[in-house]
């Protein structure tokens, strides 16, 4: 989830795609299929996804284990991918227009 922040703080980044003229912060939270949170990790502005992603994943200090990671698009990356697979993780981002993609 994204928020603009209103008032002035280094801990707010600017990105026009998501926030205009203004900054915001980026609230990552990692649920698991039972609906209980996991982890949540808060970041400036909207940094690539996918790392932050990873970091909330390995930095979850909950009894559950979680197997399978599953994302929109924005969390995608290849690399990510590969690391999450030699971590033991299954990665299943869902991918948008993945009809046009070509391998």
């Amino acid at each position: 989830m994204r928020f603009v922040v209103q008032v002035r703080t280094i801990h707010a980044a600017p990105n026009p795609k998501y926030f205009n003229r203004g900054r915001g912060v980026t609230w990552y939270n990692l649920l698991s299929d039972q609906g209980t949170g996991l982890n949540a990790i808060t970041v400036p502005g909207t940094l690539r996804d996918s790392l932050v992603l990873m970091a909330v994943v390995l930095e979850q200090r909950s009894e559950l284990q979680p197997t399978q990671i599953m994302t929109e698009t924005g969390a995608y990356s290849d690399v990510v991918f590969g690391l999450f697979r030699l971590l033991g993780y299954r990665f299943r981002p869902r991918l948008a227009d993945i009809g046009g993609t070509r391998f």
